[in-house]
Protein backbone atom coordinates (compact mmCIF):
# COMPACT_ATOMS: atom_id res chain seq x y z
CA UNK A 1 0.00 0.00 0.00
CA UNK A 2 2.78 2.47 0.71
CA UNK A 3 4.22 2.13 -2.71
CA UNK A 4 0.88 2.51 -4.14
CA UNK A 5 1.08 5.71 -2.10
CA UNK A 6 4.42 6.86 -3.00
CA UNK A 7 3.83 6.36 -6.81
CA UNK A 8 0.34 8.81 -6.49
CA UNK A 9 1.56 11.94 -7.88
CA UNK A 10 -0.44 13.93 -5.14
CA UNK A 11 0.26 11.81 -2.06
CA UNK A 12 4.50 11.66 -2.84
CA UNK A 13 4.10 15.20 -3.22
CA UNK A 14 2.21 15.21 0.77
CA UNK A 15 4.47 12.65 1.86
CA UNK A 16 7.69 14.43 0.85
CA UNK A 17 6.70 17.80 2.20
CA UNK A 18 5.96 15.92 5.66
CA UNK A 19 9.23 14.70 5.76
CA UNK A 20 10.96 17.87 5.15
CA UNK A 21 9.04 19.97 6.85
CA UNK A 22 9.51 17.01 9.93
CA UNK A 23 13.48 17.38 9.27
CA UNK A 24 12.91 21.15 9.87
CA UNK A 25 11.34 20.58 13.00
CA UNK A 26 14.14 18.34 14.61
CA UNK A 27 17.23 20.44 13.02
CA UNK A 28 15.03 23.56 14.99
CA UNK A 29 14.80 21.79 17.45
CA UNK A 30 18.35 20.74 17.81
CA UNK A 31 19.77 23.98 16.89
CA UNK A 32 17.71 25.44 20.22
CA UNK A 33 16.88 28.01 17.83
CA UNK A 34 12.84 27.77 18.68
CA UNK A 35 13.73 30.76 20.89
CA UNK A 36 14.18 33.14 17.81
CA UNK A 37 11.83 31.09 15.30
CA UNK A 38 8.97 32.76 17.97
CA UNK A 39 10.50 35.57 18.40
CA UNK A 40 10.22 36.01 14.43
CA UNK A 41 6.51 34.94 14.29
CA UNK A 42 5.46 37.53 17.36
CA UNK A 43 7.56 40.54 15.39
CA UNK A 44 5.53 39.63 11.59
CA UNK A 45 2.19 39.33 13.91
CA UNK A 46 2.80 42.39 15.83
CA UNK A 47 3.81 44.23 12.87
CA UNK A 48 0.49 43.05 10.87
CA UNK A 49 -2.01 44.28 13.59
CA UNK A 50 0.27 47.56 14.04
CA UNK A 51 -1.50 50.96 12.85
CA UNK A 52 -0.26 53.40 10.85
CA UNK A 53 -2.38 55.83 8.60
CA UNK A 54 -2.68 52.66 6.43
CA UNK A 55 -3.18 49.05 8.23
CA UNK A 56 -0.06 47.67 7.80
CA UNK A 57 -1.97 43.93 6.90
CA UNK A 58 -3.10 45.68 4.17
CA UNK A 59 0.29 46.85 2.91
CA UNK A 60 1.44 43.35 3.77
CA UNK A 61 -1.84 42.77 1.14
CA UNK A 62 -0.38 45.25 -1.79
CA UNK A 63 3.33 43.69 -1.43
CA UNK A 64 1.94 40.20 -2.05
CA UNK A 65 -0.44 40.90 -4.94
CA UNK A 66 2.21 43.41 -6.41
CA UNK A 67 4.66 40.13 -6.08
CA UNK A 68 2.19 37.89 -7.29
CA UNK A 69 1.44 40.13 -10.60
CA UNK A 70 4.54 40.71 -11.14
CA UNK A 71 5.46 37.60 -11.45
CA UNK A 72 2.69 37.00 -13.82
CA UNK A 73 3.69 39.73 -16.00
CA UNK A 74 7.24 38.08 -15.57
CA UNK A 75 6.14 34.73 -17.19
CA UNK A 76 3.39 36.11 -20.08
CA UNK A 77 6.93 38.70 -21.04
CA UNK A 78 9.11 35.46 -21.38
CA UNK A 79 6.30 32.94 -22.84
CA UNK A 80 5.88 35.61 -26.41
CA UNK A 81 9.48 36.19 -26.74
CA UNK A 82 9.87 32.36 -26.21
CA UNK A 83 7.15 31.72 -28.83
CA UNK A 84 8.46 33.91 -31.35
CA UNK A 85 12.02 32.81 -30.80
CA UNK A 86 10.70 29.32 -30.98
CA UNK A 87 8.49 27.90 -33.81
CA UNK A 88 5.44 25.56 -32.89
CA UNK A 89 6.40 21.58 -32.40
CA UNK A 90 3.04 21.44 -33.62
CA UNK A 91 3.97 19.62 -36.73
CA UNK A 92 5.42 16.98 -34.83
CA UNK A 93 1.96 15.52 -33.76
CA UNK A 94 1.65 15.18 -37.88
CA UNK A 95 2.70 11.17 -38.48
CA UNK A 96 0.30 10.12 -40.50
CA UNK A 97 -1.16 10.73 -44.18
CA UNK A 98 -2.55 9.18 -47.89
CA UNK A 99 -0.10 10.05 -50.15
CA UNK A 100 -0.37 8.21 -53.63
CA UNK A 101 -3.26 6.28 -52.89
CA UNK A 102 -1.37 4.43 -49.64
CA UNK A 103 -1.22 5.31 -45.83
CA UNK A 104 2.40 6.03 -45.01
CA UNK A 105 3.63 6.85 -41.34
CA UNK A 106 6.71 8.11 -40.26
CA UNK A 107 9.19 9.60 -37.46
CA UNK A 108 11.41 12.59 -37.28
CA UNK A 109 14.55 13.01 -36.25
CA UNK A 110 16.21 16.79 -34.79
CA UNK A 111 13.38 18.83 -37.22
CA UNK A 112 11.25 18.16 -40.25
CA UNK A 113 14.02 17.39 -42.27
CA UNK A 114 14.88 14.42 -40.85
CA UNK A 115 11.85 12.09 -41.90
CA UNK A 116 12.85 8.77 -41.18
CA UNK A 117 10.52 5.11 -40.52
CA UNK A 118 8.50 5.80 -43.54
CA UNK A 119 6.44 2.78 -44.15
CA UNK A 120 3.16 1.83 -46.41
CA UNK A 121 0.08 0.64 -45.67
CA UNK A 122 -2.65 -0.72 -46.76
CA UNK A 123 -5.50 2.07 -46.38
CA UNK A 124 -8.33 -0.25 -46.72
CA UNK A 125 -7.33 -3.09 -43.41
CA UNK A 126 -3.72 -0.85 -42.60
CA UNK A 127 -1.89 -3.84 -43.04
CA UNK A 128 1.91 -2.66 -43.66
CA UNK A 129 2.97 -3.40 -47.54
CA UNK A 130 6.26 -3.51 -49.00
CA UNK A 131 7.10 -2.63 -52.67
CA UNK A 132 7.36 -5.84 -55.00
CA UNK A 133 9.95 -5.49 -57.89
CA UNK A 134 7.56 -6.68 -61.03
CA UNK A 135 10.05 -5.56 -63.70
CA UNK A 136 10.17 -7.69 -66.70
CA UNK A 137 13.08 -6.88 -67.43
CA UNK A 138 16.81 -6.12 -65.50
CA UNK A 139 17.14 -2.16 -65.71
CA UNK A 140 13.85 -1.41 -65.32
CA UNK A 141 11.76 -0.03 -62.09
CA UNK A 142 8.49 -0.88 -61.57
CA UNK A 143 7.34 -1.64 -58.34
CA UNK A 144 4.23 -2.33 -56.88
CA UNK A 145 2.26 -2.23 -53.69
CA UNK A 146 -0.05 -5.03 -52.99
CA UNK A 147 -2.25 -6.03 -50.06
CA UNK A 148 -1.83 -9.47 -48.82
CA UNK A 149 -4.66 -9.44 -46.91
CA UNK A 150 -7.07 -7.41 -49.10
CA UNK A 151 -5.44 -8.76 -52.55
CA UNK A 152 -5.49 -5.12 -53.71
CA UNK A 153 -2.83 -4.07 -56.01
CA UNK A 154 -2.73 -0.45 -54.29
CA UNK A 155 -0.33 1.66 -56.11
CA UNK A 156 2.80 0.72 -59.33
CA UNK A 157 5.39 2.79 -59.48
CA UNK A 158 7.74 3.28 -62.19
CA UNK A 159 10.76 4.47 -60.47
CA UNK A 160 13.37 2.83 -57.60
CA UNK A 161 12.45 2.62 -54.04
CA UNK A 162 14.88 5.23 -52.86
CA UNK A 163 12.81 7.54 -55.69
CA UNK A 164 9.12 6.61 -54.06
CA UNK A 165 9.98 7.44 -50.52
CA UNK A 166 11.92 10.83 -51.92
CA UNK A 167 8.56 11.76 -53.42
CA UNK A 168 6.18 10.83 -50.24
CA UNK A 169 8.99 12.35 -48.00
CA UNK A 170 8.95 15.59 -50.23
CA UNK A 171 5.04 15.75 -49.65
CA UNK A 172 5.32 15.95 -46.39
CA UNK A 173 7.34 18.36 -46.08
CA UNK A 174 5.35 20.79 -48.38
CA UNK A 175 2.53 19.60 -46.23
CA UNK A 176 4.58 20.95 -42.64
CA UNK A 177 5.70 23.67 -44.68
CA UNK A 178 2.20 24.96 -45.78
CA UNK A 179 -0.39 23.68 -42.56
CA UNK A 180 2.04 23.89 -39.68
CA UNK A 181 4.92 26.18 -40.20
CA UNK A 182 2.84 28.98 -41.94
CA UNK A 183 2.30 31.25 -39.35
CA UNK A 184 5.41 30.21 -37.78
CA UNK A 185 9.00 32.75 -37.91
CA UNK A 186 11.43 31.00 -40.49
CA UNK A 187 12.34 26.98 -39.63
CA UNK A 188 15.13 25.56 -41.39
CA UNK A 189 14.67 22.51 -43.35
Amino acid sequence: MLKKVWTDPVWSKVIATGIIAGVGVLITSLGGWWPEVIIAINDIWLFLVATTTVPNWFLSLLVICSLLMLGVLLIGVWSLFRSESQPSDLWRTYREDYFFGLRWRWDYGSDASHIYLLTAFCPHCDLQVHPVDIARYSGVNRYEYKCEDCNVNLKTFDMPIPQIEDKVIRQIQKKIRNEYLKNTPQQQM
